[in-house]
């Protein structure tokens, strides 16, 4: 009977470390942030961490009219900045989709912005040369409020 709990308390623990959020607190994220957060008055807060297998961005913003433009500024620095293979390289936690998520007053997200380092929907092989690498480059934008969603090439597409 001890045993079993032991082995309970056990798995528990092991199950909530695996799936527990890490802060990201590099140097080139906070930098990222401190521009875009400079650039938009409307901006409130940004939280930047990790929970596998996305690299998250929270913004919560006063008005959401300015959302777009936030995620475009955020998502050109990201891919400026190559921050996938340095954050990759800097943190243990493995990821391979980014989650920007525009959050109101309420705490409601009302736009999500999401990418993925592979071709979303292709097979990922333990030989990363076989794999279908989008970079980022395809962004999935859903407008929560409206029930609209599209997808959006950063380097093809401008606001």
């Amino acid at each position: 009977m001890k045993v079993k709990l032991i082995v309970s308390v056990l798995l528990v623990v092991l199950i909530v470390g695996c799936s527990s959020t890490q802060k990201v607190k590099h140097d080139d994220v906070i930098r990222i942030n401190k521009v875009v957060e400079t650039n938009y008055d409307v901006i409130n807060n940004i939280e930047t961490y990790i929970e596998r297998p996305s690299l998250n961005w929270e913004i919560s913003v006063s008005n959401e009219e300015f959302c777009d433009l936030i995620y475009y500024d955020l998502a050109k620095n990201i891919k400026s900045e190559d921050l996938y293979d340095k954050l990759r390289n800097h943190y243990s936690d493995y990821f391979n989709r980014i989650v920007i998520s525009m959050v109101d007053s309420n705490d409601e997200i009302v736009f999500e912005y999401v990418s993925y380092y592979y071709v979303k929907g292709s097979d990922i092989y333990g030989d990363d040369t076989k794999n279908k690498i989008d970079n980022f480059e395809t962004w999935y934008i859903r407008d929560i409020v409206n029930e609209t969603s599209e997808e959006f090439n950063i380097s093809n597409d401008s606001f």
